[in-house]
């Protein structure tokens, strides 16, 4: 399968770079036979054929090409619809996501796919199968030892695979941060889950926050689609718990920003998305609390977090609209009456809330 899409990758970017070519090379002769009209009016008529001929066989080896890109095009994006399923599985996710020939073909099909408005298909396709792939791939990269670390027991040849990989990955998150506000909802969906997928490694946090994606993702939360703005969520949840990243999002500006979304949502969704609630708290969690205590892996929030102690935070002291702690108050006293068990989706909503709301009460 993946020498399979290699070869459509490969065929795609020639003919590409072939239509690149030929339209380069049009151009210049239309231009130089126009400079040749104007010296010589006695030629026009024959350079009018000429030109007419000219383009007459260029036409036909157009349409050609055309076609066949087309049904090239077809292929790939079937191809890719195969790679995404069969990557659902455990296994195969991870044995593909480890192998850096998939990722460069997927970031090849990407900048093909970018290149014109009419491979809308195959874009979100590309992007479709990198959700599942970067999924797999940051796993295997979190599990592994840091490669610049001289006492890890890492043998040097995978160290070099670990190496491409990452930097790989940093490619695809850099071209992927365009595609946040395209005309195509399911694109701009796929790639906000591929970004909450990239943001658990720390070179994509610093260049994504360097090319201002934050403030991108930012602006999404107030997008009508509710699956966009959970996704957009995922991937803020991941950057709040980073201390870099973590303070660009504490940027006056982009701060105020964020809580107004945030205030905006819990209000709209309540109870109606739990796992939309719950998410909007982890990151509000991670950005008011000391930074030493905020970690996107938590699943425990103690009344500890919500301390303010010497290790108080300085940054974290933020002017939250009166709102957000208004809508949580009203959401927790519901989550009581609701909840069955402490694990259930209340109770897990009601211990992240909890520690959240005394937060945002004690900095007030």
């Amino acid at each position: 399968l993946v020498l399979l899409l290699q070869a459509c990758t490969g065929s795609l970017t020639q003919l590409r770079e072939n239509s690149l070519l030929q339209t380069t090379k049009l151009t210049s002769e239309n231009n130089q036979k126009q400079g040749r009209s104007k010296n010589d009016k006695d030629g026009s008529e024959s350079d009018f054929k000429q030109i007419s001929n000219s383009n007459g066989d260029d036409d036909g080896d157009e349409d050609a090409d055309d076609a066949a890109e087309v049904e090239l095009r077809d292929a790939t994006v079937k191809l890719l619809r195969l790679l995404a399923n069969l990557s659902i599985d455990d296994t195969v996710g991870s044995t593909l996501a480890c192998k850096n020939q998939t990722i460069s073909i997927l970031l090849e099909l990407l900048l093909c796919a970018s290149d014109t408005k009419d491979q809308e298909e195959l874009l979100l396709n590309v992007i479709a199968a990198c959700t599942n792939i970067t999924y797999y791939a940051c796993q295997y990269l979190c599990e592994v030892a840091d490669v610049s670390d001289p006492h890890n027991k890492i043998p040097q040849l995978e160290k070099s695979t670990i190496k491409k990989l990452e930097k790989n990955l940093l490619a695809l998150s850099l071209h992927l941060s365009h595609c946040l506000f395209h005309e195509n909802e399911e694109i701009v969906l796929e790639t906000a889950r591929v970004l909450g997928n990239l943001t658990r490694r720390k070179q994509v946090l610093d260049s994504l926050v360097s090319n201002r994606t934050d403030e991108a993702l930012t602006l999404l939360l107030g997008h009508t689609n509710i699956e966009i703005v959970t996704a957009v969520t995922g991937a803020l949840v991941n950057m709040s718990a980073d201390v870099d990243s973590r303070r660009s999002l504490l940027d006056q500006d982009c701060c105020m920003n964020l809580l107004t979304s945030f205030a905006n949502i819990l209000r709209k969704i309540s109870f109606k998305d739990i796992a939309l609630s719950t998410l909007i708290c982890q990151v509000l969690h991670n950005l008011l609390a000391p930074a030493d205590r905020s970690n996107s892996n938590r699943t425990e929030y103690d009344d500890d977090d919500g301390e303010v102690g010497a290790d108080f935070d300085e940054d974290s002291v933020i002017d939250a609209p009166p709102v957000l702690l208004e809508s949580l108050l009203e959401l927790l006293e519901c989550a009581e009456e609701l909840k069955q068990s402490e694990d259930d989706m209340y109770g897990s909503f009601e211990r992240v809330a909890k520690c959240v709301t005394k937060l945002l009460q004690d900095r007030s």
